[in-house]
């Protein structure tokens, strides 16, 4: 079983372990909407979706030591305001745009921790985020990582860019 830290927490809000961070806080929506101290994750939200909505992907400030204490909260926070801000507003084509950026910024942090740390305790983050966002069990055979033919099917369904057909592979 991996432990996730905050680093991991902040960088994957989308995880389990980021909606038990949240529970544990014990923070209402109505708080966020009249509490002046935490305007900031709601502008923090804003700024994600106002990313999304631009084509880009938001990258928080994750590294700055002086900032250690706020960046969990920071960030766990401002993308589950972003949802329900972007739920409210029922825009799908913006809800689908920060999908898209959302999971084109996890995927960068994900190579990023990959490569940097060559270690098993990266690969098994990597495929425990695979079990528990699309309930799939891949494997690391040599340098590739493995997904089995019926759980690719599956999923592949959904995928329309040219990398995941399986014609002429």
């Amino acid at each position: 079983m991996i432990s996730l830290g905050q680093d991991e927490i902040a960088k994957y809000p989308f995880l389990a372990e980021a909606g038990q961070y949240l529970k544990d806080k014990g923070f209402t929506l109505e708080q966020f909407a009249s509490d002046p101290d935490l305007q900031v994750i709601v502008d923090k939200a804003y700024e994600r979706i106002e990313s999304a909505a631009a084509d880009k992907t938001y990258y928080p400030e994750l590294d700055d030591p002086n900032e250690k204490d706020t960046v969990l909260p920071l960030n766990v926070f401002s993308f589950l305001i972003a949802i329900v801000l972007l739920k409210l507003s029922g825009l799908n084509t913006l809800i689908n745009k920060f999908s898209l950026a959302e999971a084109r910024r996890a995927e960068k942090f994900l190579q990023r921790d990959l490569v940097s740390n060559s270690d098993k305790t990266s690969e098994e983050f990597a495929i425990k985020i695979f079990r528990d966002i699309f309930s799939v069990t891949i494997k690391k055979t040599g340098d590739y990582f493995v997904i089995p033919i019926p759980d690719y099917l599956k999923h592949a369904v959904n995928f329309h860019e040219r990398e995941w057909k399986l014609v002429n592979r």
